[in-house]
């Protein structure tokens, strides 16, 4: 929801509704607790939603260069903090390789 407020690429993410500024750290955690408990979902902190983010995209093959432009960070820091989930898809993708030539 914008609010009626145009955004660009250095938009904050989180809006408050009837403001359209950005919401404080706090006050999110406070929305993210209150969802989470609602729903009976396993609580989790603004920072969290970042990685899940990044390990969602990830998980979908999107391409490191990209995931890093999204998050701000560099490629070898997605590398870093998320090499066991790149790690996986290396194994799949030897997998499927091996696969594909076993047909021939």
């Amino acid at each position: 929801m914008s609010c009626g407020l145009p955004f660009d690429n250095e938009t904050l993410v989180f809006i408050g509704p009837r403001s359209g500024n950005g919401l404080l750290a706090n006050s999110l955690k406070k929305v993210l607790d209150r969802i989470s408990e609602k729903n009976n979902l396993k609580r989790i902190i603004p920072h969290g939603l970042r990685h899940s983010h990044a390990t969602i995209l990830i998980k979908q093959r999107v391409p490191v260069v990209t995931i890093a432009d999204r998050l701000g960070n560099t490629s070898e820091l997605i590398y870093n903090v998320y090499g066991h989930n790149l790690n996986e898809l290396e194994k799949e993708s030897v997998q499927l390789f091996g696969d594909a030539i076993s047909f021939y």
